[in-house]
């Protein structure tokens, strides 16, 4: 029944490779996807230096390549490496983020 109701609500229509692809809006050198849901946010932030950022709601990082140093203005400090992510509460409000690759955060 449920399997019968997915299909009810997808079209099954080709379209283009290229269609699939988003591309960004840029803001201050940052890659922000417009993603078409009010509670979901995609960014791609390459290097940079001591960039502070706002917490609102619980958020995700992943370093994609290089390193990323976290650092709270209580002193409290975490460095990823390629591959790594975080888990960032909404509590944490004010951090910095200084990055020698490229990251991507999740949030909303």
């Amino acid at each position: 029944m449920k399997s019968e109701m997915l299909i009810a609500c997808t079209t099954f229509s080709p379209i283009s490779r290229t269609s699939l692809l988003m591309e960004p809006e840029w803001q201050e050198g940052q890659a922000h996807y417009p993603i078409p849901i009010d509670d979901f946010r995609f960014t791609v932030l390459n290097a940079n230096e001591a960039l502070p950022m706002q917490t609102r709601s619980a958020e995700i990082v992943l370093v994609m390549t290089g390193s990323a140093t976290l650092t709270h203005p209580a002193g409290d400090t975490l460095t990823l490496q390629t591959g790594q992510s975080a888990f960032i509460p909404a509590a944490t409000q004010n951090w910095t983020l200084t990055n020698t690759g490229t990251l991507c955060r999740a949030y909303s």
